[in-house]
């Protein structure tokens, strides 16, 4: 889990900086707080204990930074 909090707090720092106005900000911590809550994170916590660390790779690559560009 260290790892995906320094993700995390990148992440954030990449919202707040790039996001002046604050309805864009507000949106950048929806963003987050929804990414946080999402099952996806449940699943991930699940693949790892099972230790597919394979299909935790491809769900990063294809899920998750295809969100973050389309935040862009």
């Amino acid at each position: 889990m260290e790892c995906y909090s320094k993700t995390r707090k990148r992440v954030k720092k990449i919202v707040l900086s790039t996001s002046n106005e604050p309805f864009l900000r507000l949106k950048g911590a929806m963003f987050l707080y929804s990414f946080l809550k999402s099952p996806i994170l449940l699943f991930y916590g699940f693949l790892r204990k099972k230790k597919y660390n394979f299909l935790i790779n491809f769900f990063i690559n294809h899920f998750i930074l295809n969100a973050l560009k389309s935040m862009f």
